[in-house]
Parts: C-alpha cells; structure tokens; sequence
C-alpha cells in the first residue's frame, strides 16, 4: 500500500474520530441515550448481564471515553502529519 493511501485511510479514521468527539461532548444527551439502547440490546439477546452493562455505561458516559476518543484523533492527526512529512 502506498503512502498516499495510508494518509487517505487515516484522514478519513481520524476525522471520524474528531467528529464522534465533538457528538460526546456537545450533545451528551443523545450520546447517553444511545449508550442505552446500545447496552441494552447486549443485556436483552444475553451477551452481556446487566452489572457488567452498568459498567461499560459508566465508562462510556464518562470522561474516559472522551478521553480515549480525543487522544485517538490527536495521535492520528500527527500520524498524518508524520506521513507527510517522511513523504518529502
């Protein structure tokens, strides 16, 4: 694979992440609303029970994924600036 398209795959993961970002943090609501349904399904079909759901809940709602999220889209925005400029 060429390196333009390892910035294009990249570009395009880090970007997604940027904007699932900025979903968790300007709209928390919808964003906890489908933490729920998301969860729930998993406790309905039996993958999941429901203290182990209540966890990830908290996880998910939480800063922690915020901050998982946000180091993810800052460490692919400076894999792409690394790939361009090993480019040169």
């Amino acid at each position: 694979m060429n390196s333009t398209a390892r910035i294009a795959i990249l570009g395009l993961l880090t970007l997604g992440c940027w904007l699932w970002l900025w979903f968790m943090v300007k709209r928390p609501d919808r964003w906890g609303m489908l933490v729920e349904r998301e969860n729930s399904f998993w406790v309905r079909i039996g993958i999941v029970s429901a203290s182990l759901s209540e966890k990830i809940k908290g996880l998910e709602k939480g800063r922690g994924m915020q901050v998982l999220v946000g180091a993810t889209a800052v460490f692919g925005s400076a894999g792409i600036l690394f790939l361009f400029y090993i480019r040169r």
